[in-house]
This record gives C-alpha cells, sequence and structure tokens, in this order.
C-alpha cells in the first residue's frame, strides 16, 4: 500500500503568507498532540505578520519540517481501530480535493491518513457544489476499506452532500453519485469552513492520492474491505509491522500473531489488527 500520509510528507512548501497560514492552522488543529506548539511554528507565524518582509530560508524550512513530522508521526498519527467509528472530513478547491480519516480515542481526533488529489482539467471546472460533492465520492472511494460496512461521520463545510442526498431531481454524474453514496450508511455533519482546516489545507495544496488502487477498485456490491489474506500479505512488506512483530509490543501493549496476522492486544482484553500503512 501506499502511504497514508504521502499527502502531508510531500506537501509543497508554503510559497506566500496564505499558504503558511493554511499549513499551520491544519497543524495546529491537532496542537493539543504537539508540546510546544506555538514554539515549533513560531518562525513561519511570523512571516504572517505585516510588518515582517518575506523570507525562507533554512529556518523555516526546518519549522516546516518539524510540524510536517509531528502530523505524521507518533503520538498523534494513529493505527486505525476496525472496532470503533471513523470520521471523514472533505474538502475541494479548484486545484484539488482533500481528505482526512481520523478516529476519536477520547482525546480528540487523531488522523489514521490524510489524502489529496490534484483535480483534472474537466473537475476543475466544477461549480462549488459539484467539487464537493466530487470530494465526497473520491475520499469515500479511497477509504472504502475502512468505510464499507459501518457507520461513520462525514464531515464537510457545504451543504452541498445534504442536497444531493435529499434532492429527486438529480441526473448525469449527480445522480450517479447518489446512487454509489447509497451504498454507505453515514451521518452528515457540517462544519464551518474556517474550522474544516485539515481537508481544506490539503485541498489547496495537492500532492497525490495516497491509498493504493485496489481502494478504488473495490467492486460496487461487494464487501469492500480487505480480506485476512490481503491483510497478511500487506503486513509481510509494510516495515513499521514488522518492526511492532519484532519488538512484540506496542508502547505498554503487547504485539503478537495469529494465524498470518498480526495483532496488538488491549489492556482491556480487545485485541486489534495493526493495518499496514
Amino acid at each position: 500500500m501506499a502511504s497514508l500520509v504521502e499527502s502531508v510528507v510531500n506537501f509543497p512548501v508554503p510559497k506566500d503568507a496564505a499558504a503558511i497560514k493554511s499549513f499551520v492552522h491544519m497543524a495546529g488543529y491537532y496542537r493539543w498532540f504537539a508540546p510546544n506548539f506555538a514554539e515549533k511554528a513560531a518562525r513561519l507565524t511570523r512571516l504572517l505578520r505585516k510588518e515582517v518582509e518575506w523570507s525562507w530560508g533554512a529556518p523555516q524550512q526546518e519549522a516546516f519540517e518539524c510540524l510536517k513530522r509531528v502530523l505524521t508521526g507518533r503520538p498523534l498519527l494513529a493505527y486505525p481501530y476496525i472496532s470503533k467509528p471513523f470520521t471523514l472530513v472533505t474538502d475541494a478547491s479548484k486545484v484539488g480535493l482533500g481528505a482526512a480519516l481520523p478516529q476519536d480515542r477520547g482525546q480528540g481526533e487523531q488522523p489514521v491518513a490524510y489524502a489529496s488529489k490534484v483535480n483534472a482539467k474537466n473537475v476543475a471546472q466544477y461549480g462549488i457544489t459539484d467539487l464537493e460533492c466530487a470530494a465526497v465520492i473520491w475520499a469515500v472511494k479511497l477509504f472504502r476499506p475502512y468505510l464499507y460496512g459501518r457507520k461513520f461521520r462525514l464531515v464537510t463545510d457545504h451543504a452541498a452532500l445534504n442536497w444531493l442526498m435529499t434532492s429527486k431531481d438529480l441526473t448525469g454524474r449527480v445522480h450517479r453519485w447518489a446512487l454509489q453514496l447509497q451504498e454507505y450508511d453515514f451521518e452528515i455533519v457540517y462544519r464551518p469552513g474556517k474550522d474544516n482546516v485539515v481537508a481544506d489545507a490539503l485541498s489547496r495544496a495537492p500532492v497525490r492520492t495516497v491509498v493504493s488502487s485496489r481502494t478504488d477498485a473495490a467492486p460496487p456490491g461487494g464487501e469492500g474491505q480487505l480480506t485476512d489474506d490481503e491483510i497478511a500479505t500487506e503486513q509481510a512488506k509494510d516495515k513499521t509491522v514488522q518492526s511492532l512483530k519484532s519488538k512484540k509490543k506496542y508502547g505498554d501493549r503487547r504485539v503478537g500473531e495469529e494465524g498470518a496476522l498480526v495483532y496488538i492486544y488491549e489492556r482491556d482484553g480487545s485485541k486489534r489488527v495493526v493495518l499496514p500503512s
């Protein structure tokens, strides 16, 4: 599988104050998992002051890379708990689509994966309603193995999705989108654009899609989840999974094998399969 954090690891270097603001707001959304966040971001936020002349050098690049490591490393980045509900957050801009897949473990949202995609020329011509709907359809397909057959929250900053799911006079691609979403069980949650900072930043600085093509290729009427054999194959190729397997622990929790699969055993007696990144 391709990296679930590639869209952040390869996030483009900001070229102006607007781009810095977007990136810092994305990182700041998870500030409670980043001790001394203000200090880490200071060399970037300083460039947002009107009296400060734009200058991007080694100190700014170092701060930028530091925040990317915060976004893509522990303790912020979380392994998925298949037994717990997911939240899918999406946004769209003329240049790209963005999405994040977080879960709440009781300490606030923690990302499991990020994604972004550069818009094709025809998609870039869509109106805002169709763009927002396109972002939802793309993200749902991308993360289908995590979402299909489970209820999840679908967070968007536009009323387009409510319109898509309730309108009786849909035609063309919009009608096809509505039919595709009927496969899923989700609750629509509205999040104002000013608060939807993670998906917004990803959509404005898209890199590429980040989940393997198997996700997009999941059969429309099929289960849409990876089989145990497929997970075992991917686990065997994943360096992080193999490291956990060798250490036999993840933090204070035990890591072990049952059959061909690697599991993390929780303190409450439950277990969860380690999904490869």
